[in-house]
């Protein structure tokens, strides 16, 4: 059982043999109905922390067991206006199993997990699941793409003039990924829901729309961009992977790092990325070679491992079910 954002759990667990997960939202489940899951998942931002304790005393007289994972990247958690510490706290310590989806994340909840919840366990890193086989079905072969560079707006980070420079692969043109003359391929920002604001750095905004036409759009790219400066997960780059994009990305990504190793810099090595952008618009080997390789690792975080590794995790726990 799992609350949105965290669908996609509730989508794994069902396409896992013996399992199966439902999403509902928390005002719609009676008090008394808790108890029929063997685990109930919520994800812990700013307005949940007073419901995770609630819903364990709903529960402490039966098998089920509470699973949280920290939504929001660490640093969103510093807001004080969003999180009382005591609360946040009292939040974590009802959990029955707690969750960390990139590093930075699982150090903090490990730091509070042992010095200030005074427990043993092990947080363990588990990824949120991508649905790497419906997505790879939107895979465009490349003959057939649009020559644009795609970037995703991170409304938590906010960057827009480094990325879009990083897009152009600087001032300098290049050869674009299908034309014999050098052209200043275009730019596309997507998930930008901020106020109006001057945006022609980039060549296109991208509309808000449907998951299935941001995909069905973004798969016509042919590089990616994803700057980030705060420590995320980062699941823009589990669909770029999935759709045989080449990504250029920061070290503080997550899937960054294990997708993309070969074009993920510190997000201090601006000219690196700007010359990995470049890279990948002129060397076809190079396209390849980024997009394979991504292809190829996004699988260890679909539906089944991700289950597995979540029920593993549990395990280690001392948490085992029929």
């Amino acid at each position: 059982m799992s609350f949105e954002p965290l669908d996609q759990w509730a989508k794994s667990f069902n396409a896992y043999p013996g399992c199966s997960g439902e999403i509902r939202h928390i005002q719609d489940v009676a008090n008394t109905e808790f108890q029929k899951y063997d685990i109930v998942h919520i994800n812990l931002a700013g307005v949940s922390t007073e419901t995770i304790p609630t819903v364990k005393e709903l529960i402490k007289n039966s098998s089920t067991k509470l699973i949280v994972n920290l939504d929001y990247a660490v640093q969103d958690f510093q807001d004080p206006w969003k999180l009382n510490c005591a609360e946040f706290l009292k939040a974590i310590r009802s959990a029955d199993f707690l969750f960390a989806q990139e590093p930075f994340q699982r150090s903090l909840l490990q730091m509070l997990w042992t010095h200030l919840c005074d427990r043993k366990e092990k947080i363990p890193l588990i990824p949120h699941p991508t649905d790497t086989t419906n997505l790879k079905k939107f895979y465009v072969d490349p003959d057939k793409r649009m020559d644009r560079v795609a970037v995703m707006y991170h409304r938590y980070d906010k960057h827009l003039i480094i990325p879009s420079v990083i897009a152009r692969g600087g001032k300098m043109r290049t050869k674009g990924k299908f034309a014999d003359v050098k052209v200043e391929v275009p730019t596309v920002l997507y998930g930008f829901m901020e106020r109006l604001v001057d945006l022609s750095i980039f060549d296109f905004i991208a509309a808000r729309k449907d998951w299935d036409k941001y995909i069905y759009d973004l798969s016509h790219c042919t590089v990616a961009v994803s700057y980030y400066t705060i420590h995320s997960q980062d699941r823009f780059l589990c669909e770029t992977a999935c759709l045989g994009i080449p990504s250029v990305a920061t070290t503080c990504s997550h899937f960054g790092r294990v997708l993309f190793p070969h074009t993920t810099f510190s997000p201090l090595q601006i000219e690196e990325m700007i010359k990995a952008v470049r890279g990948l618009k002129e060397d076809e080997g190079f396209w390849n070679f980024v997009r394979t390789y991504a292809w190829n690792k996004v699988e260890k975080f679909g539906d089944k491992p991700s289950v597995e590794r979540l029920l593993d995790a549990m395990r280690s726990w001392g948490i085992e079910f029929k």
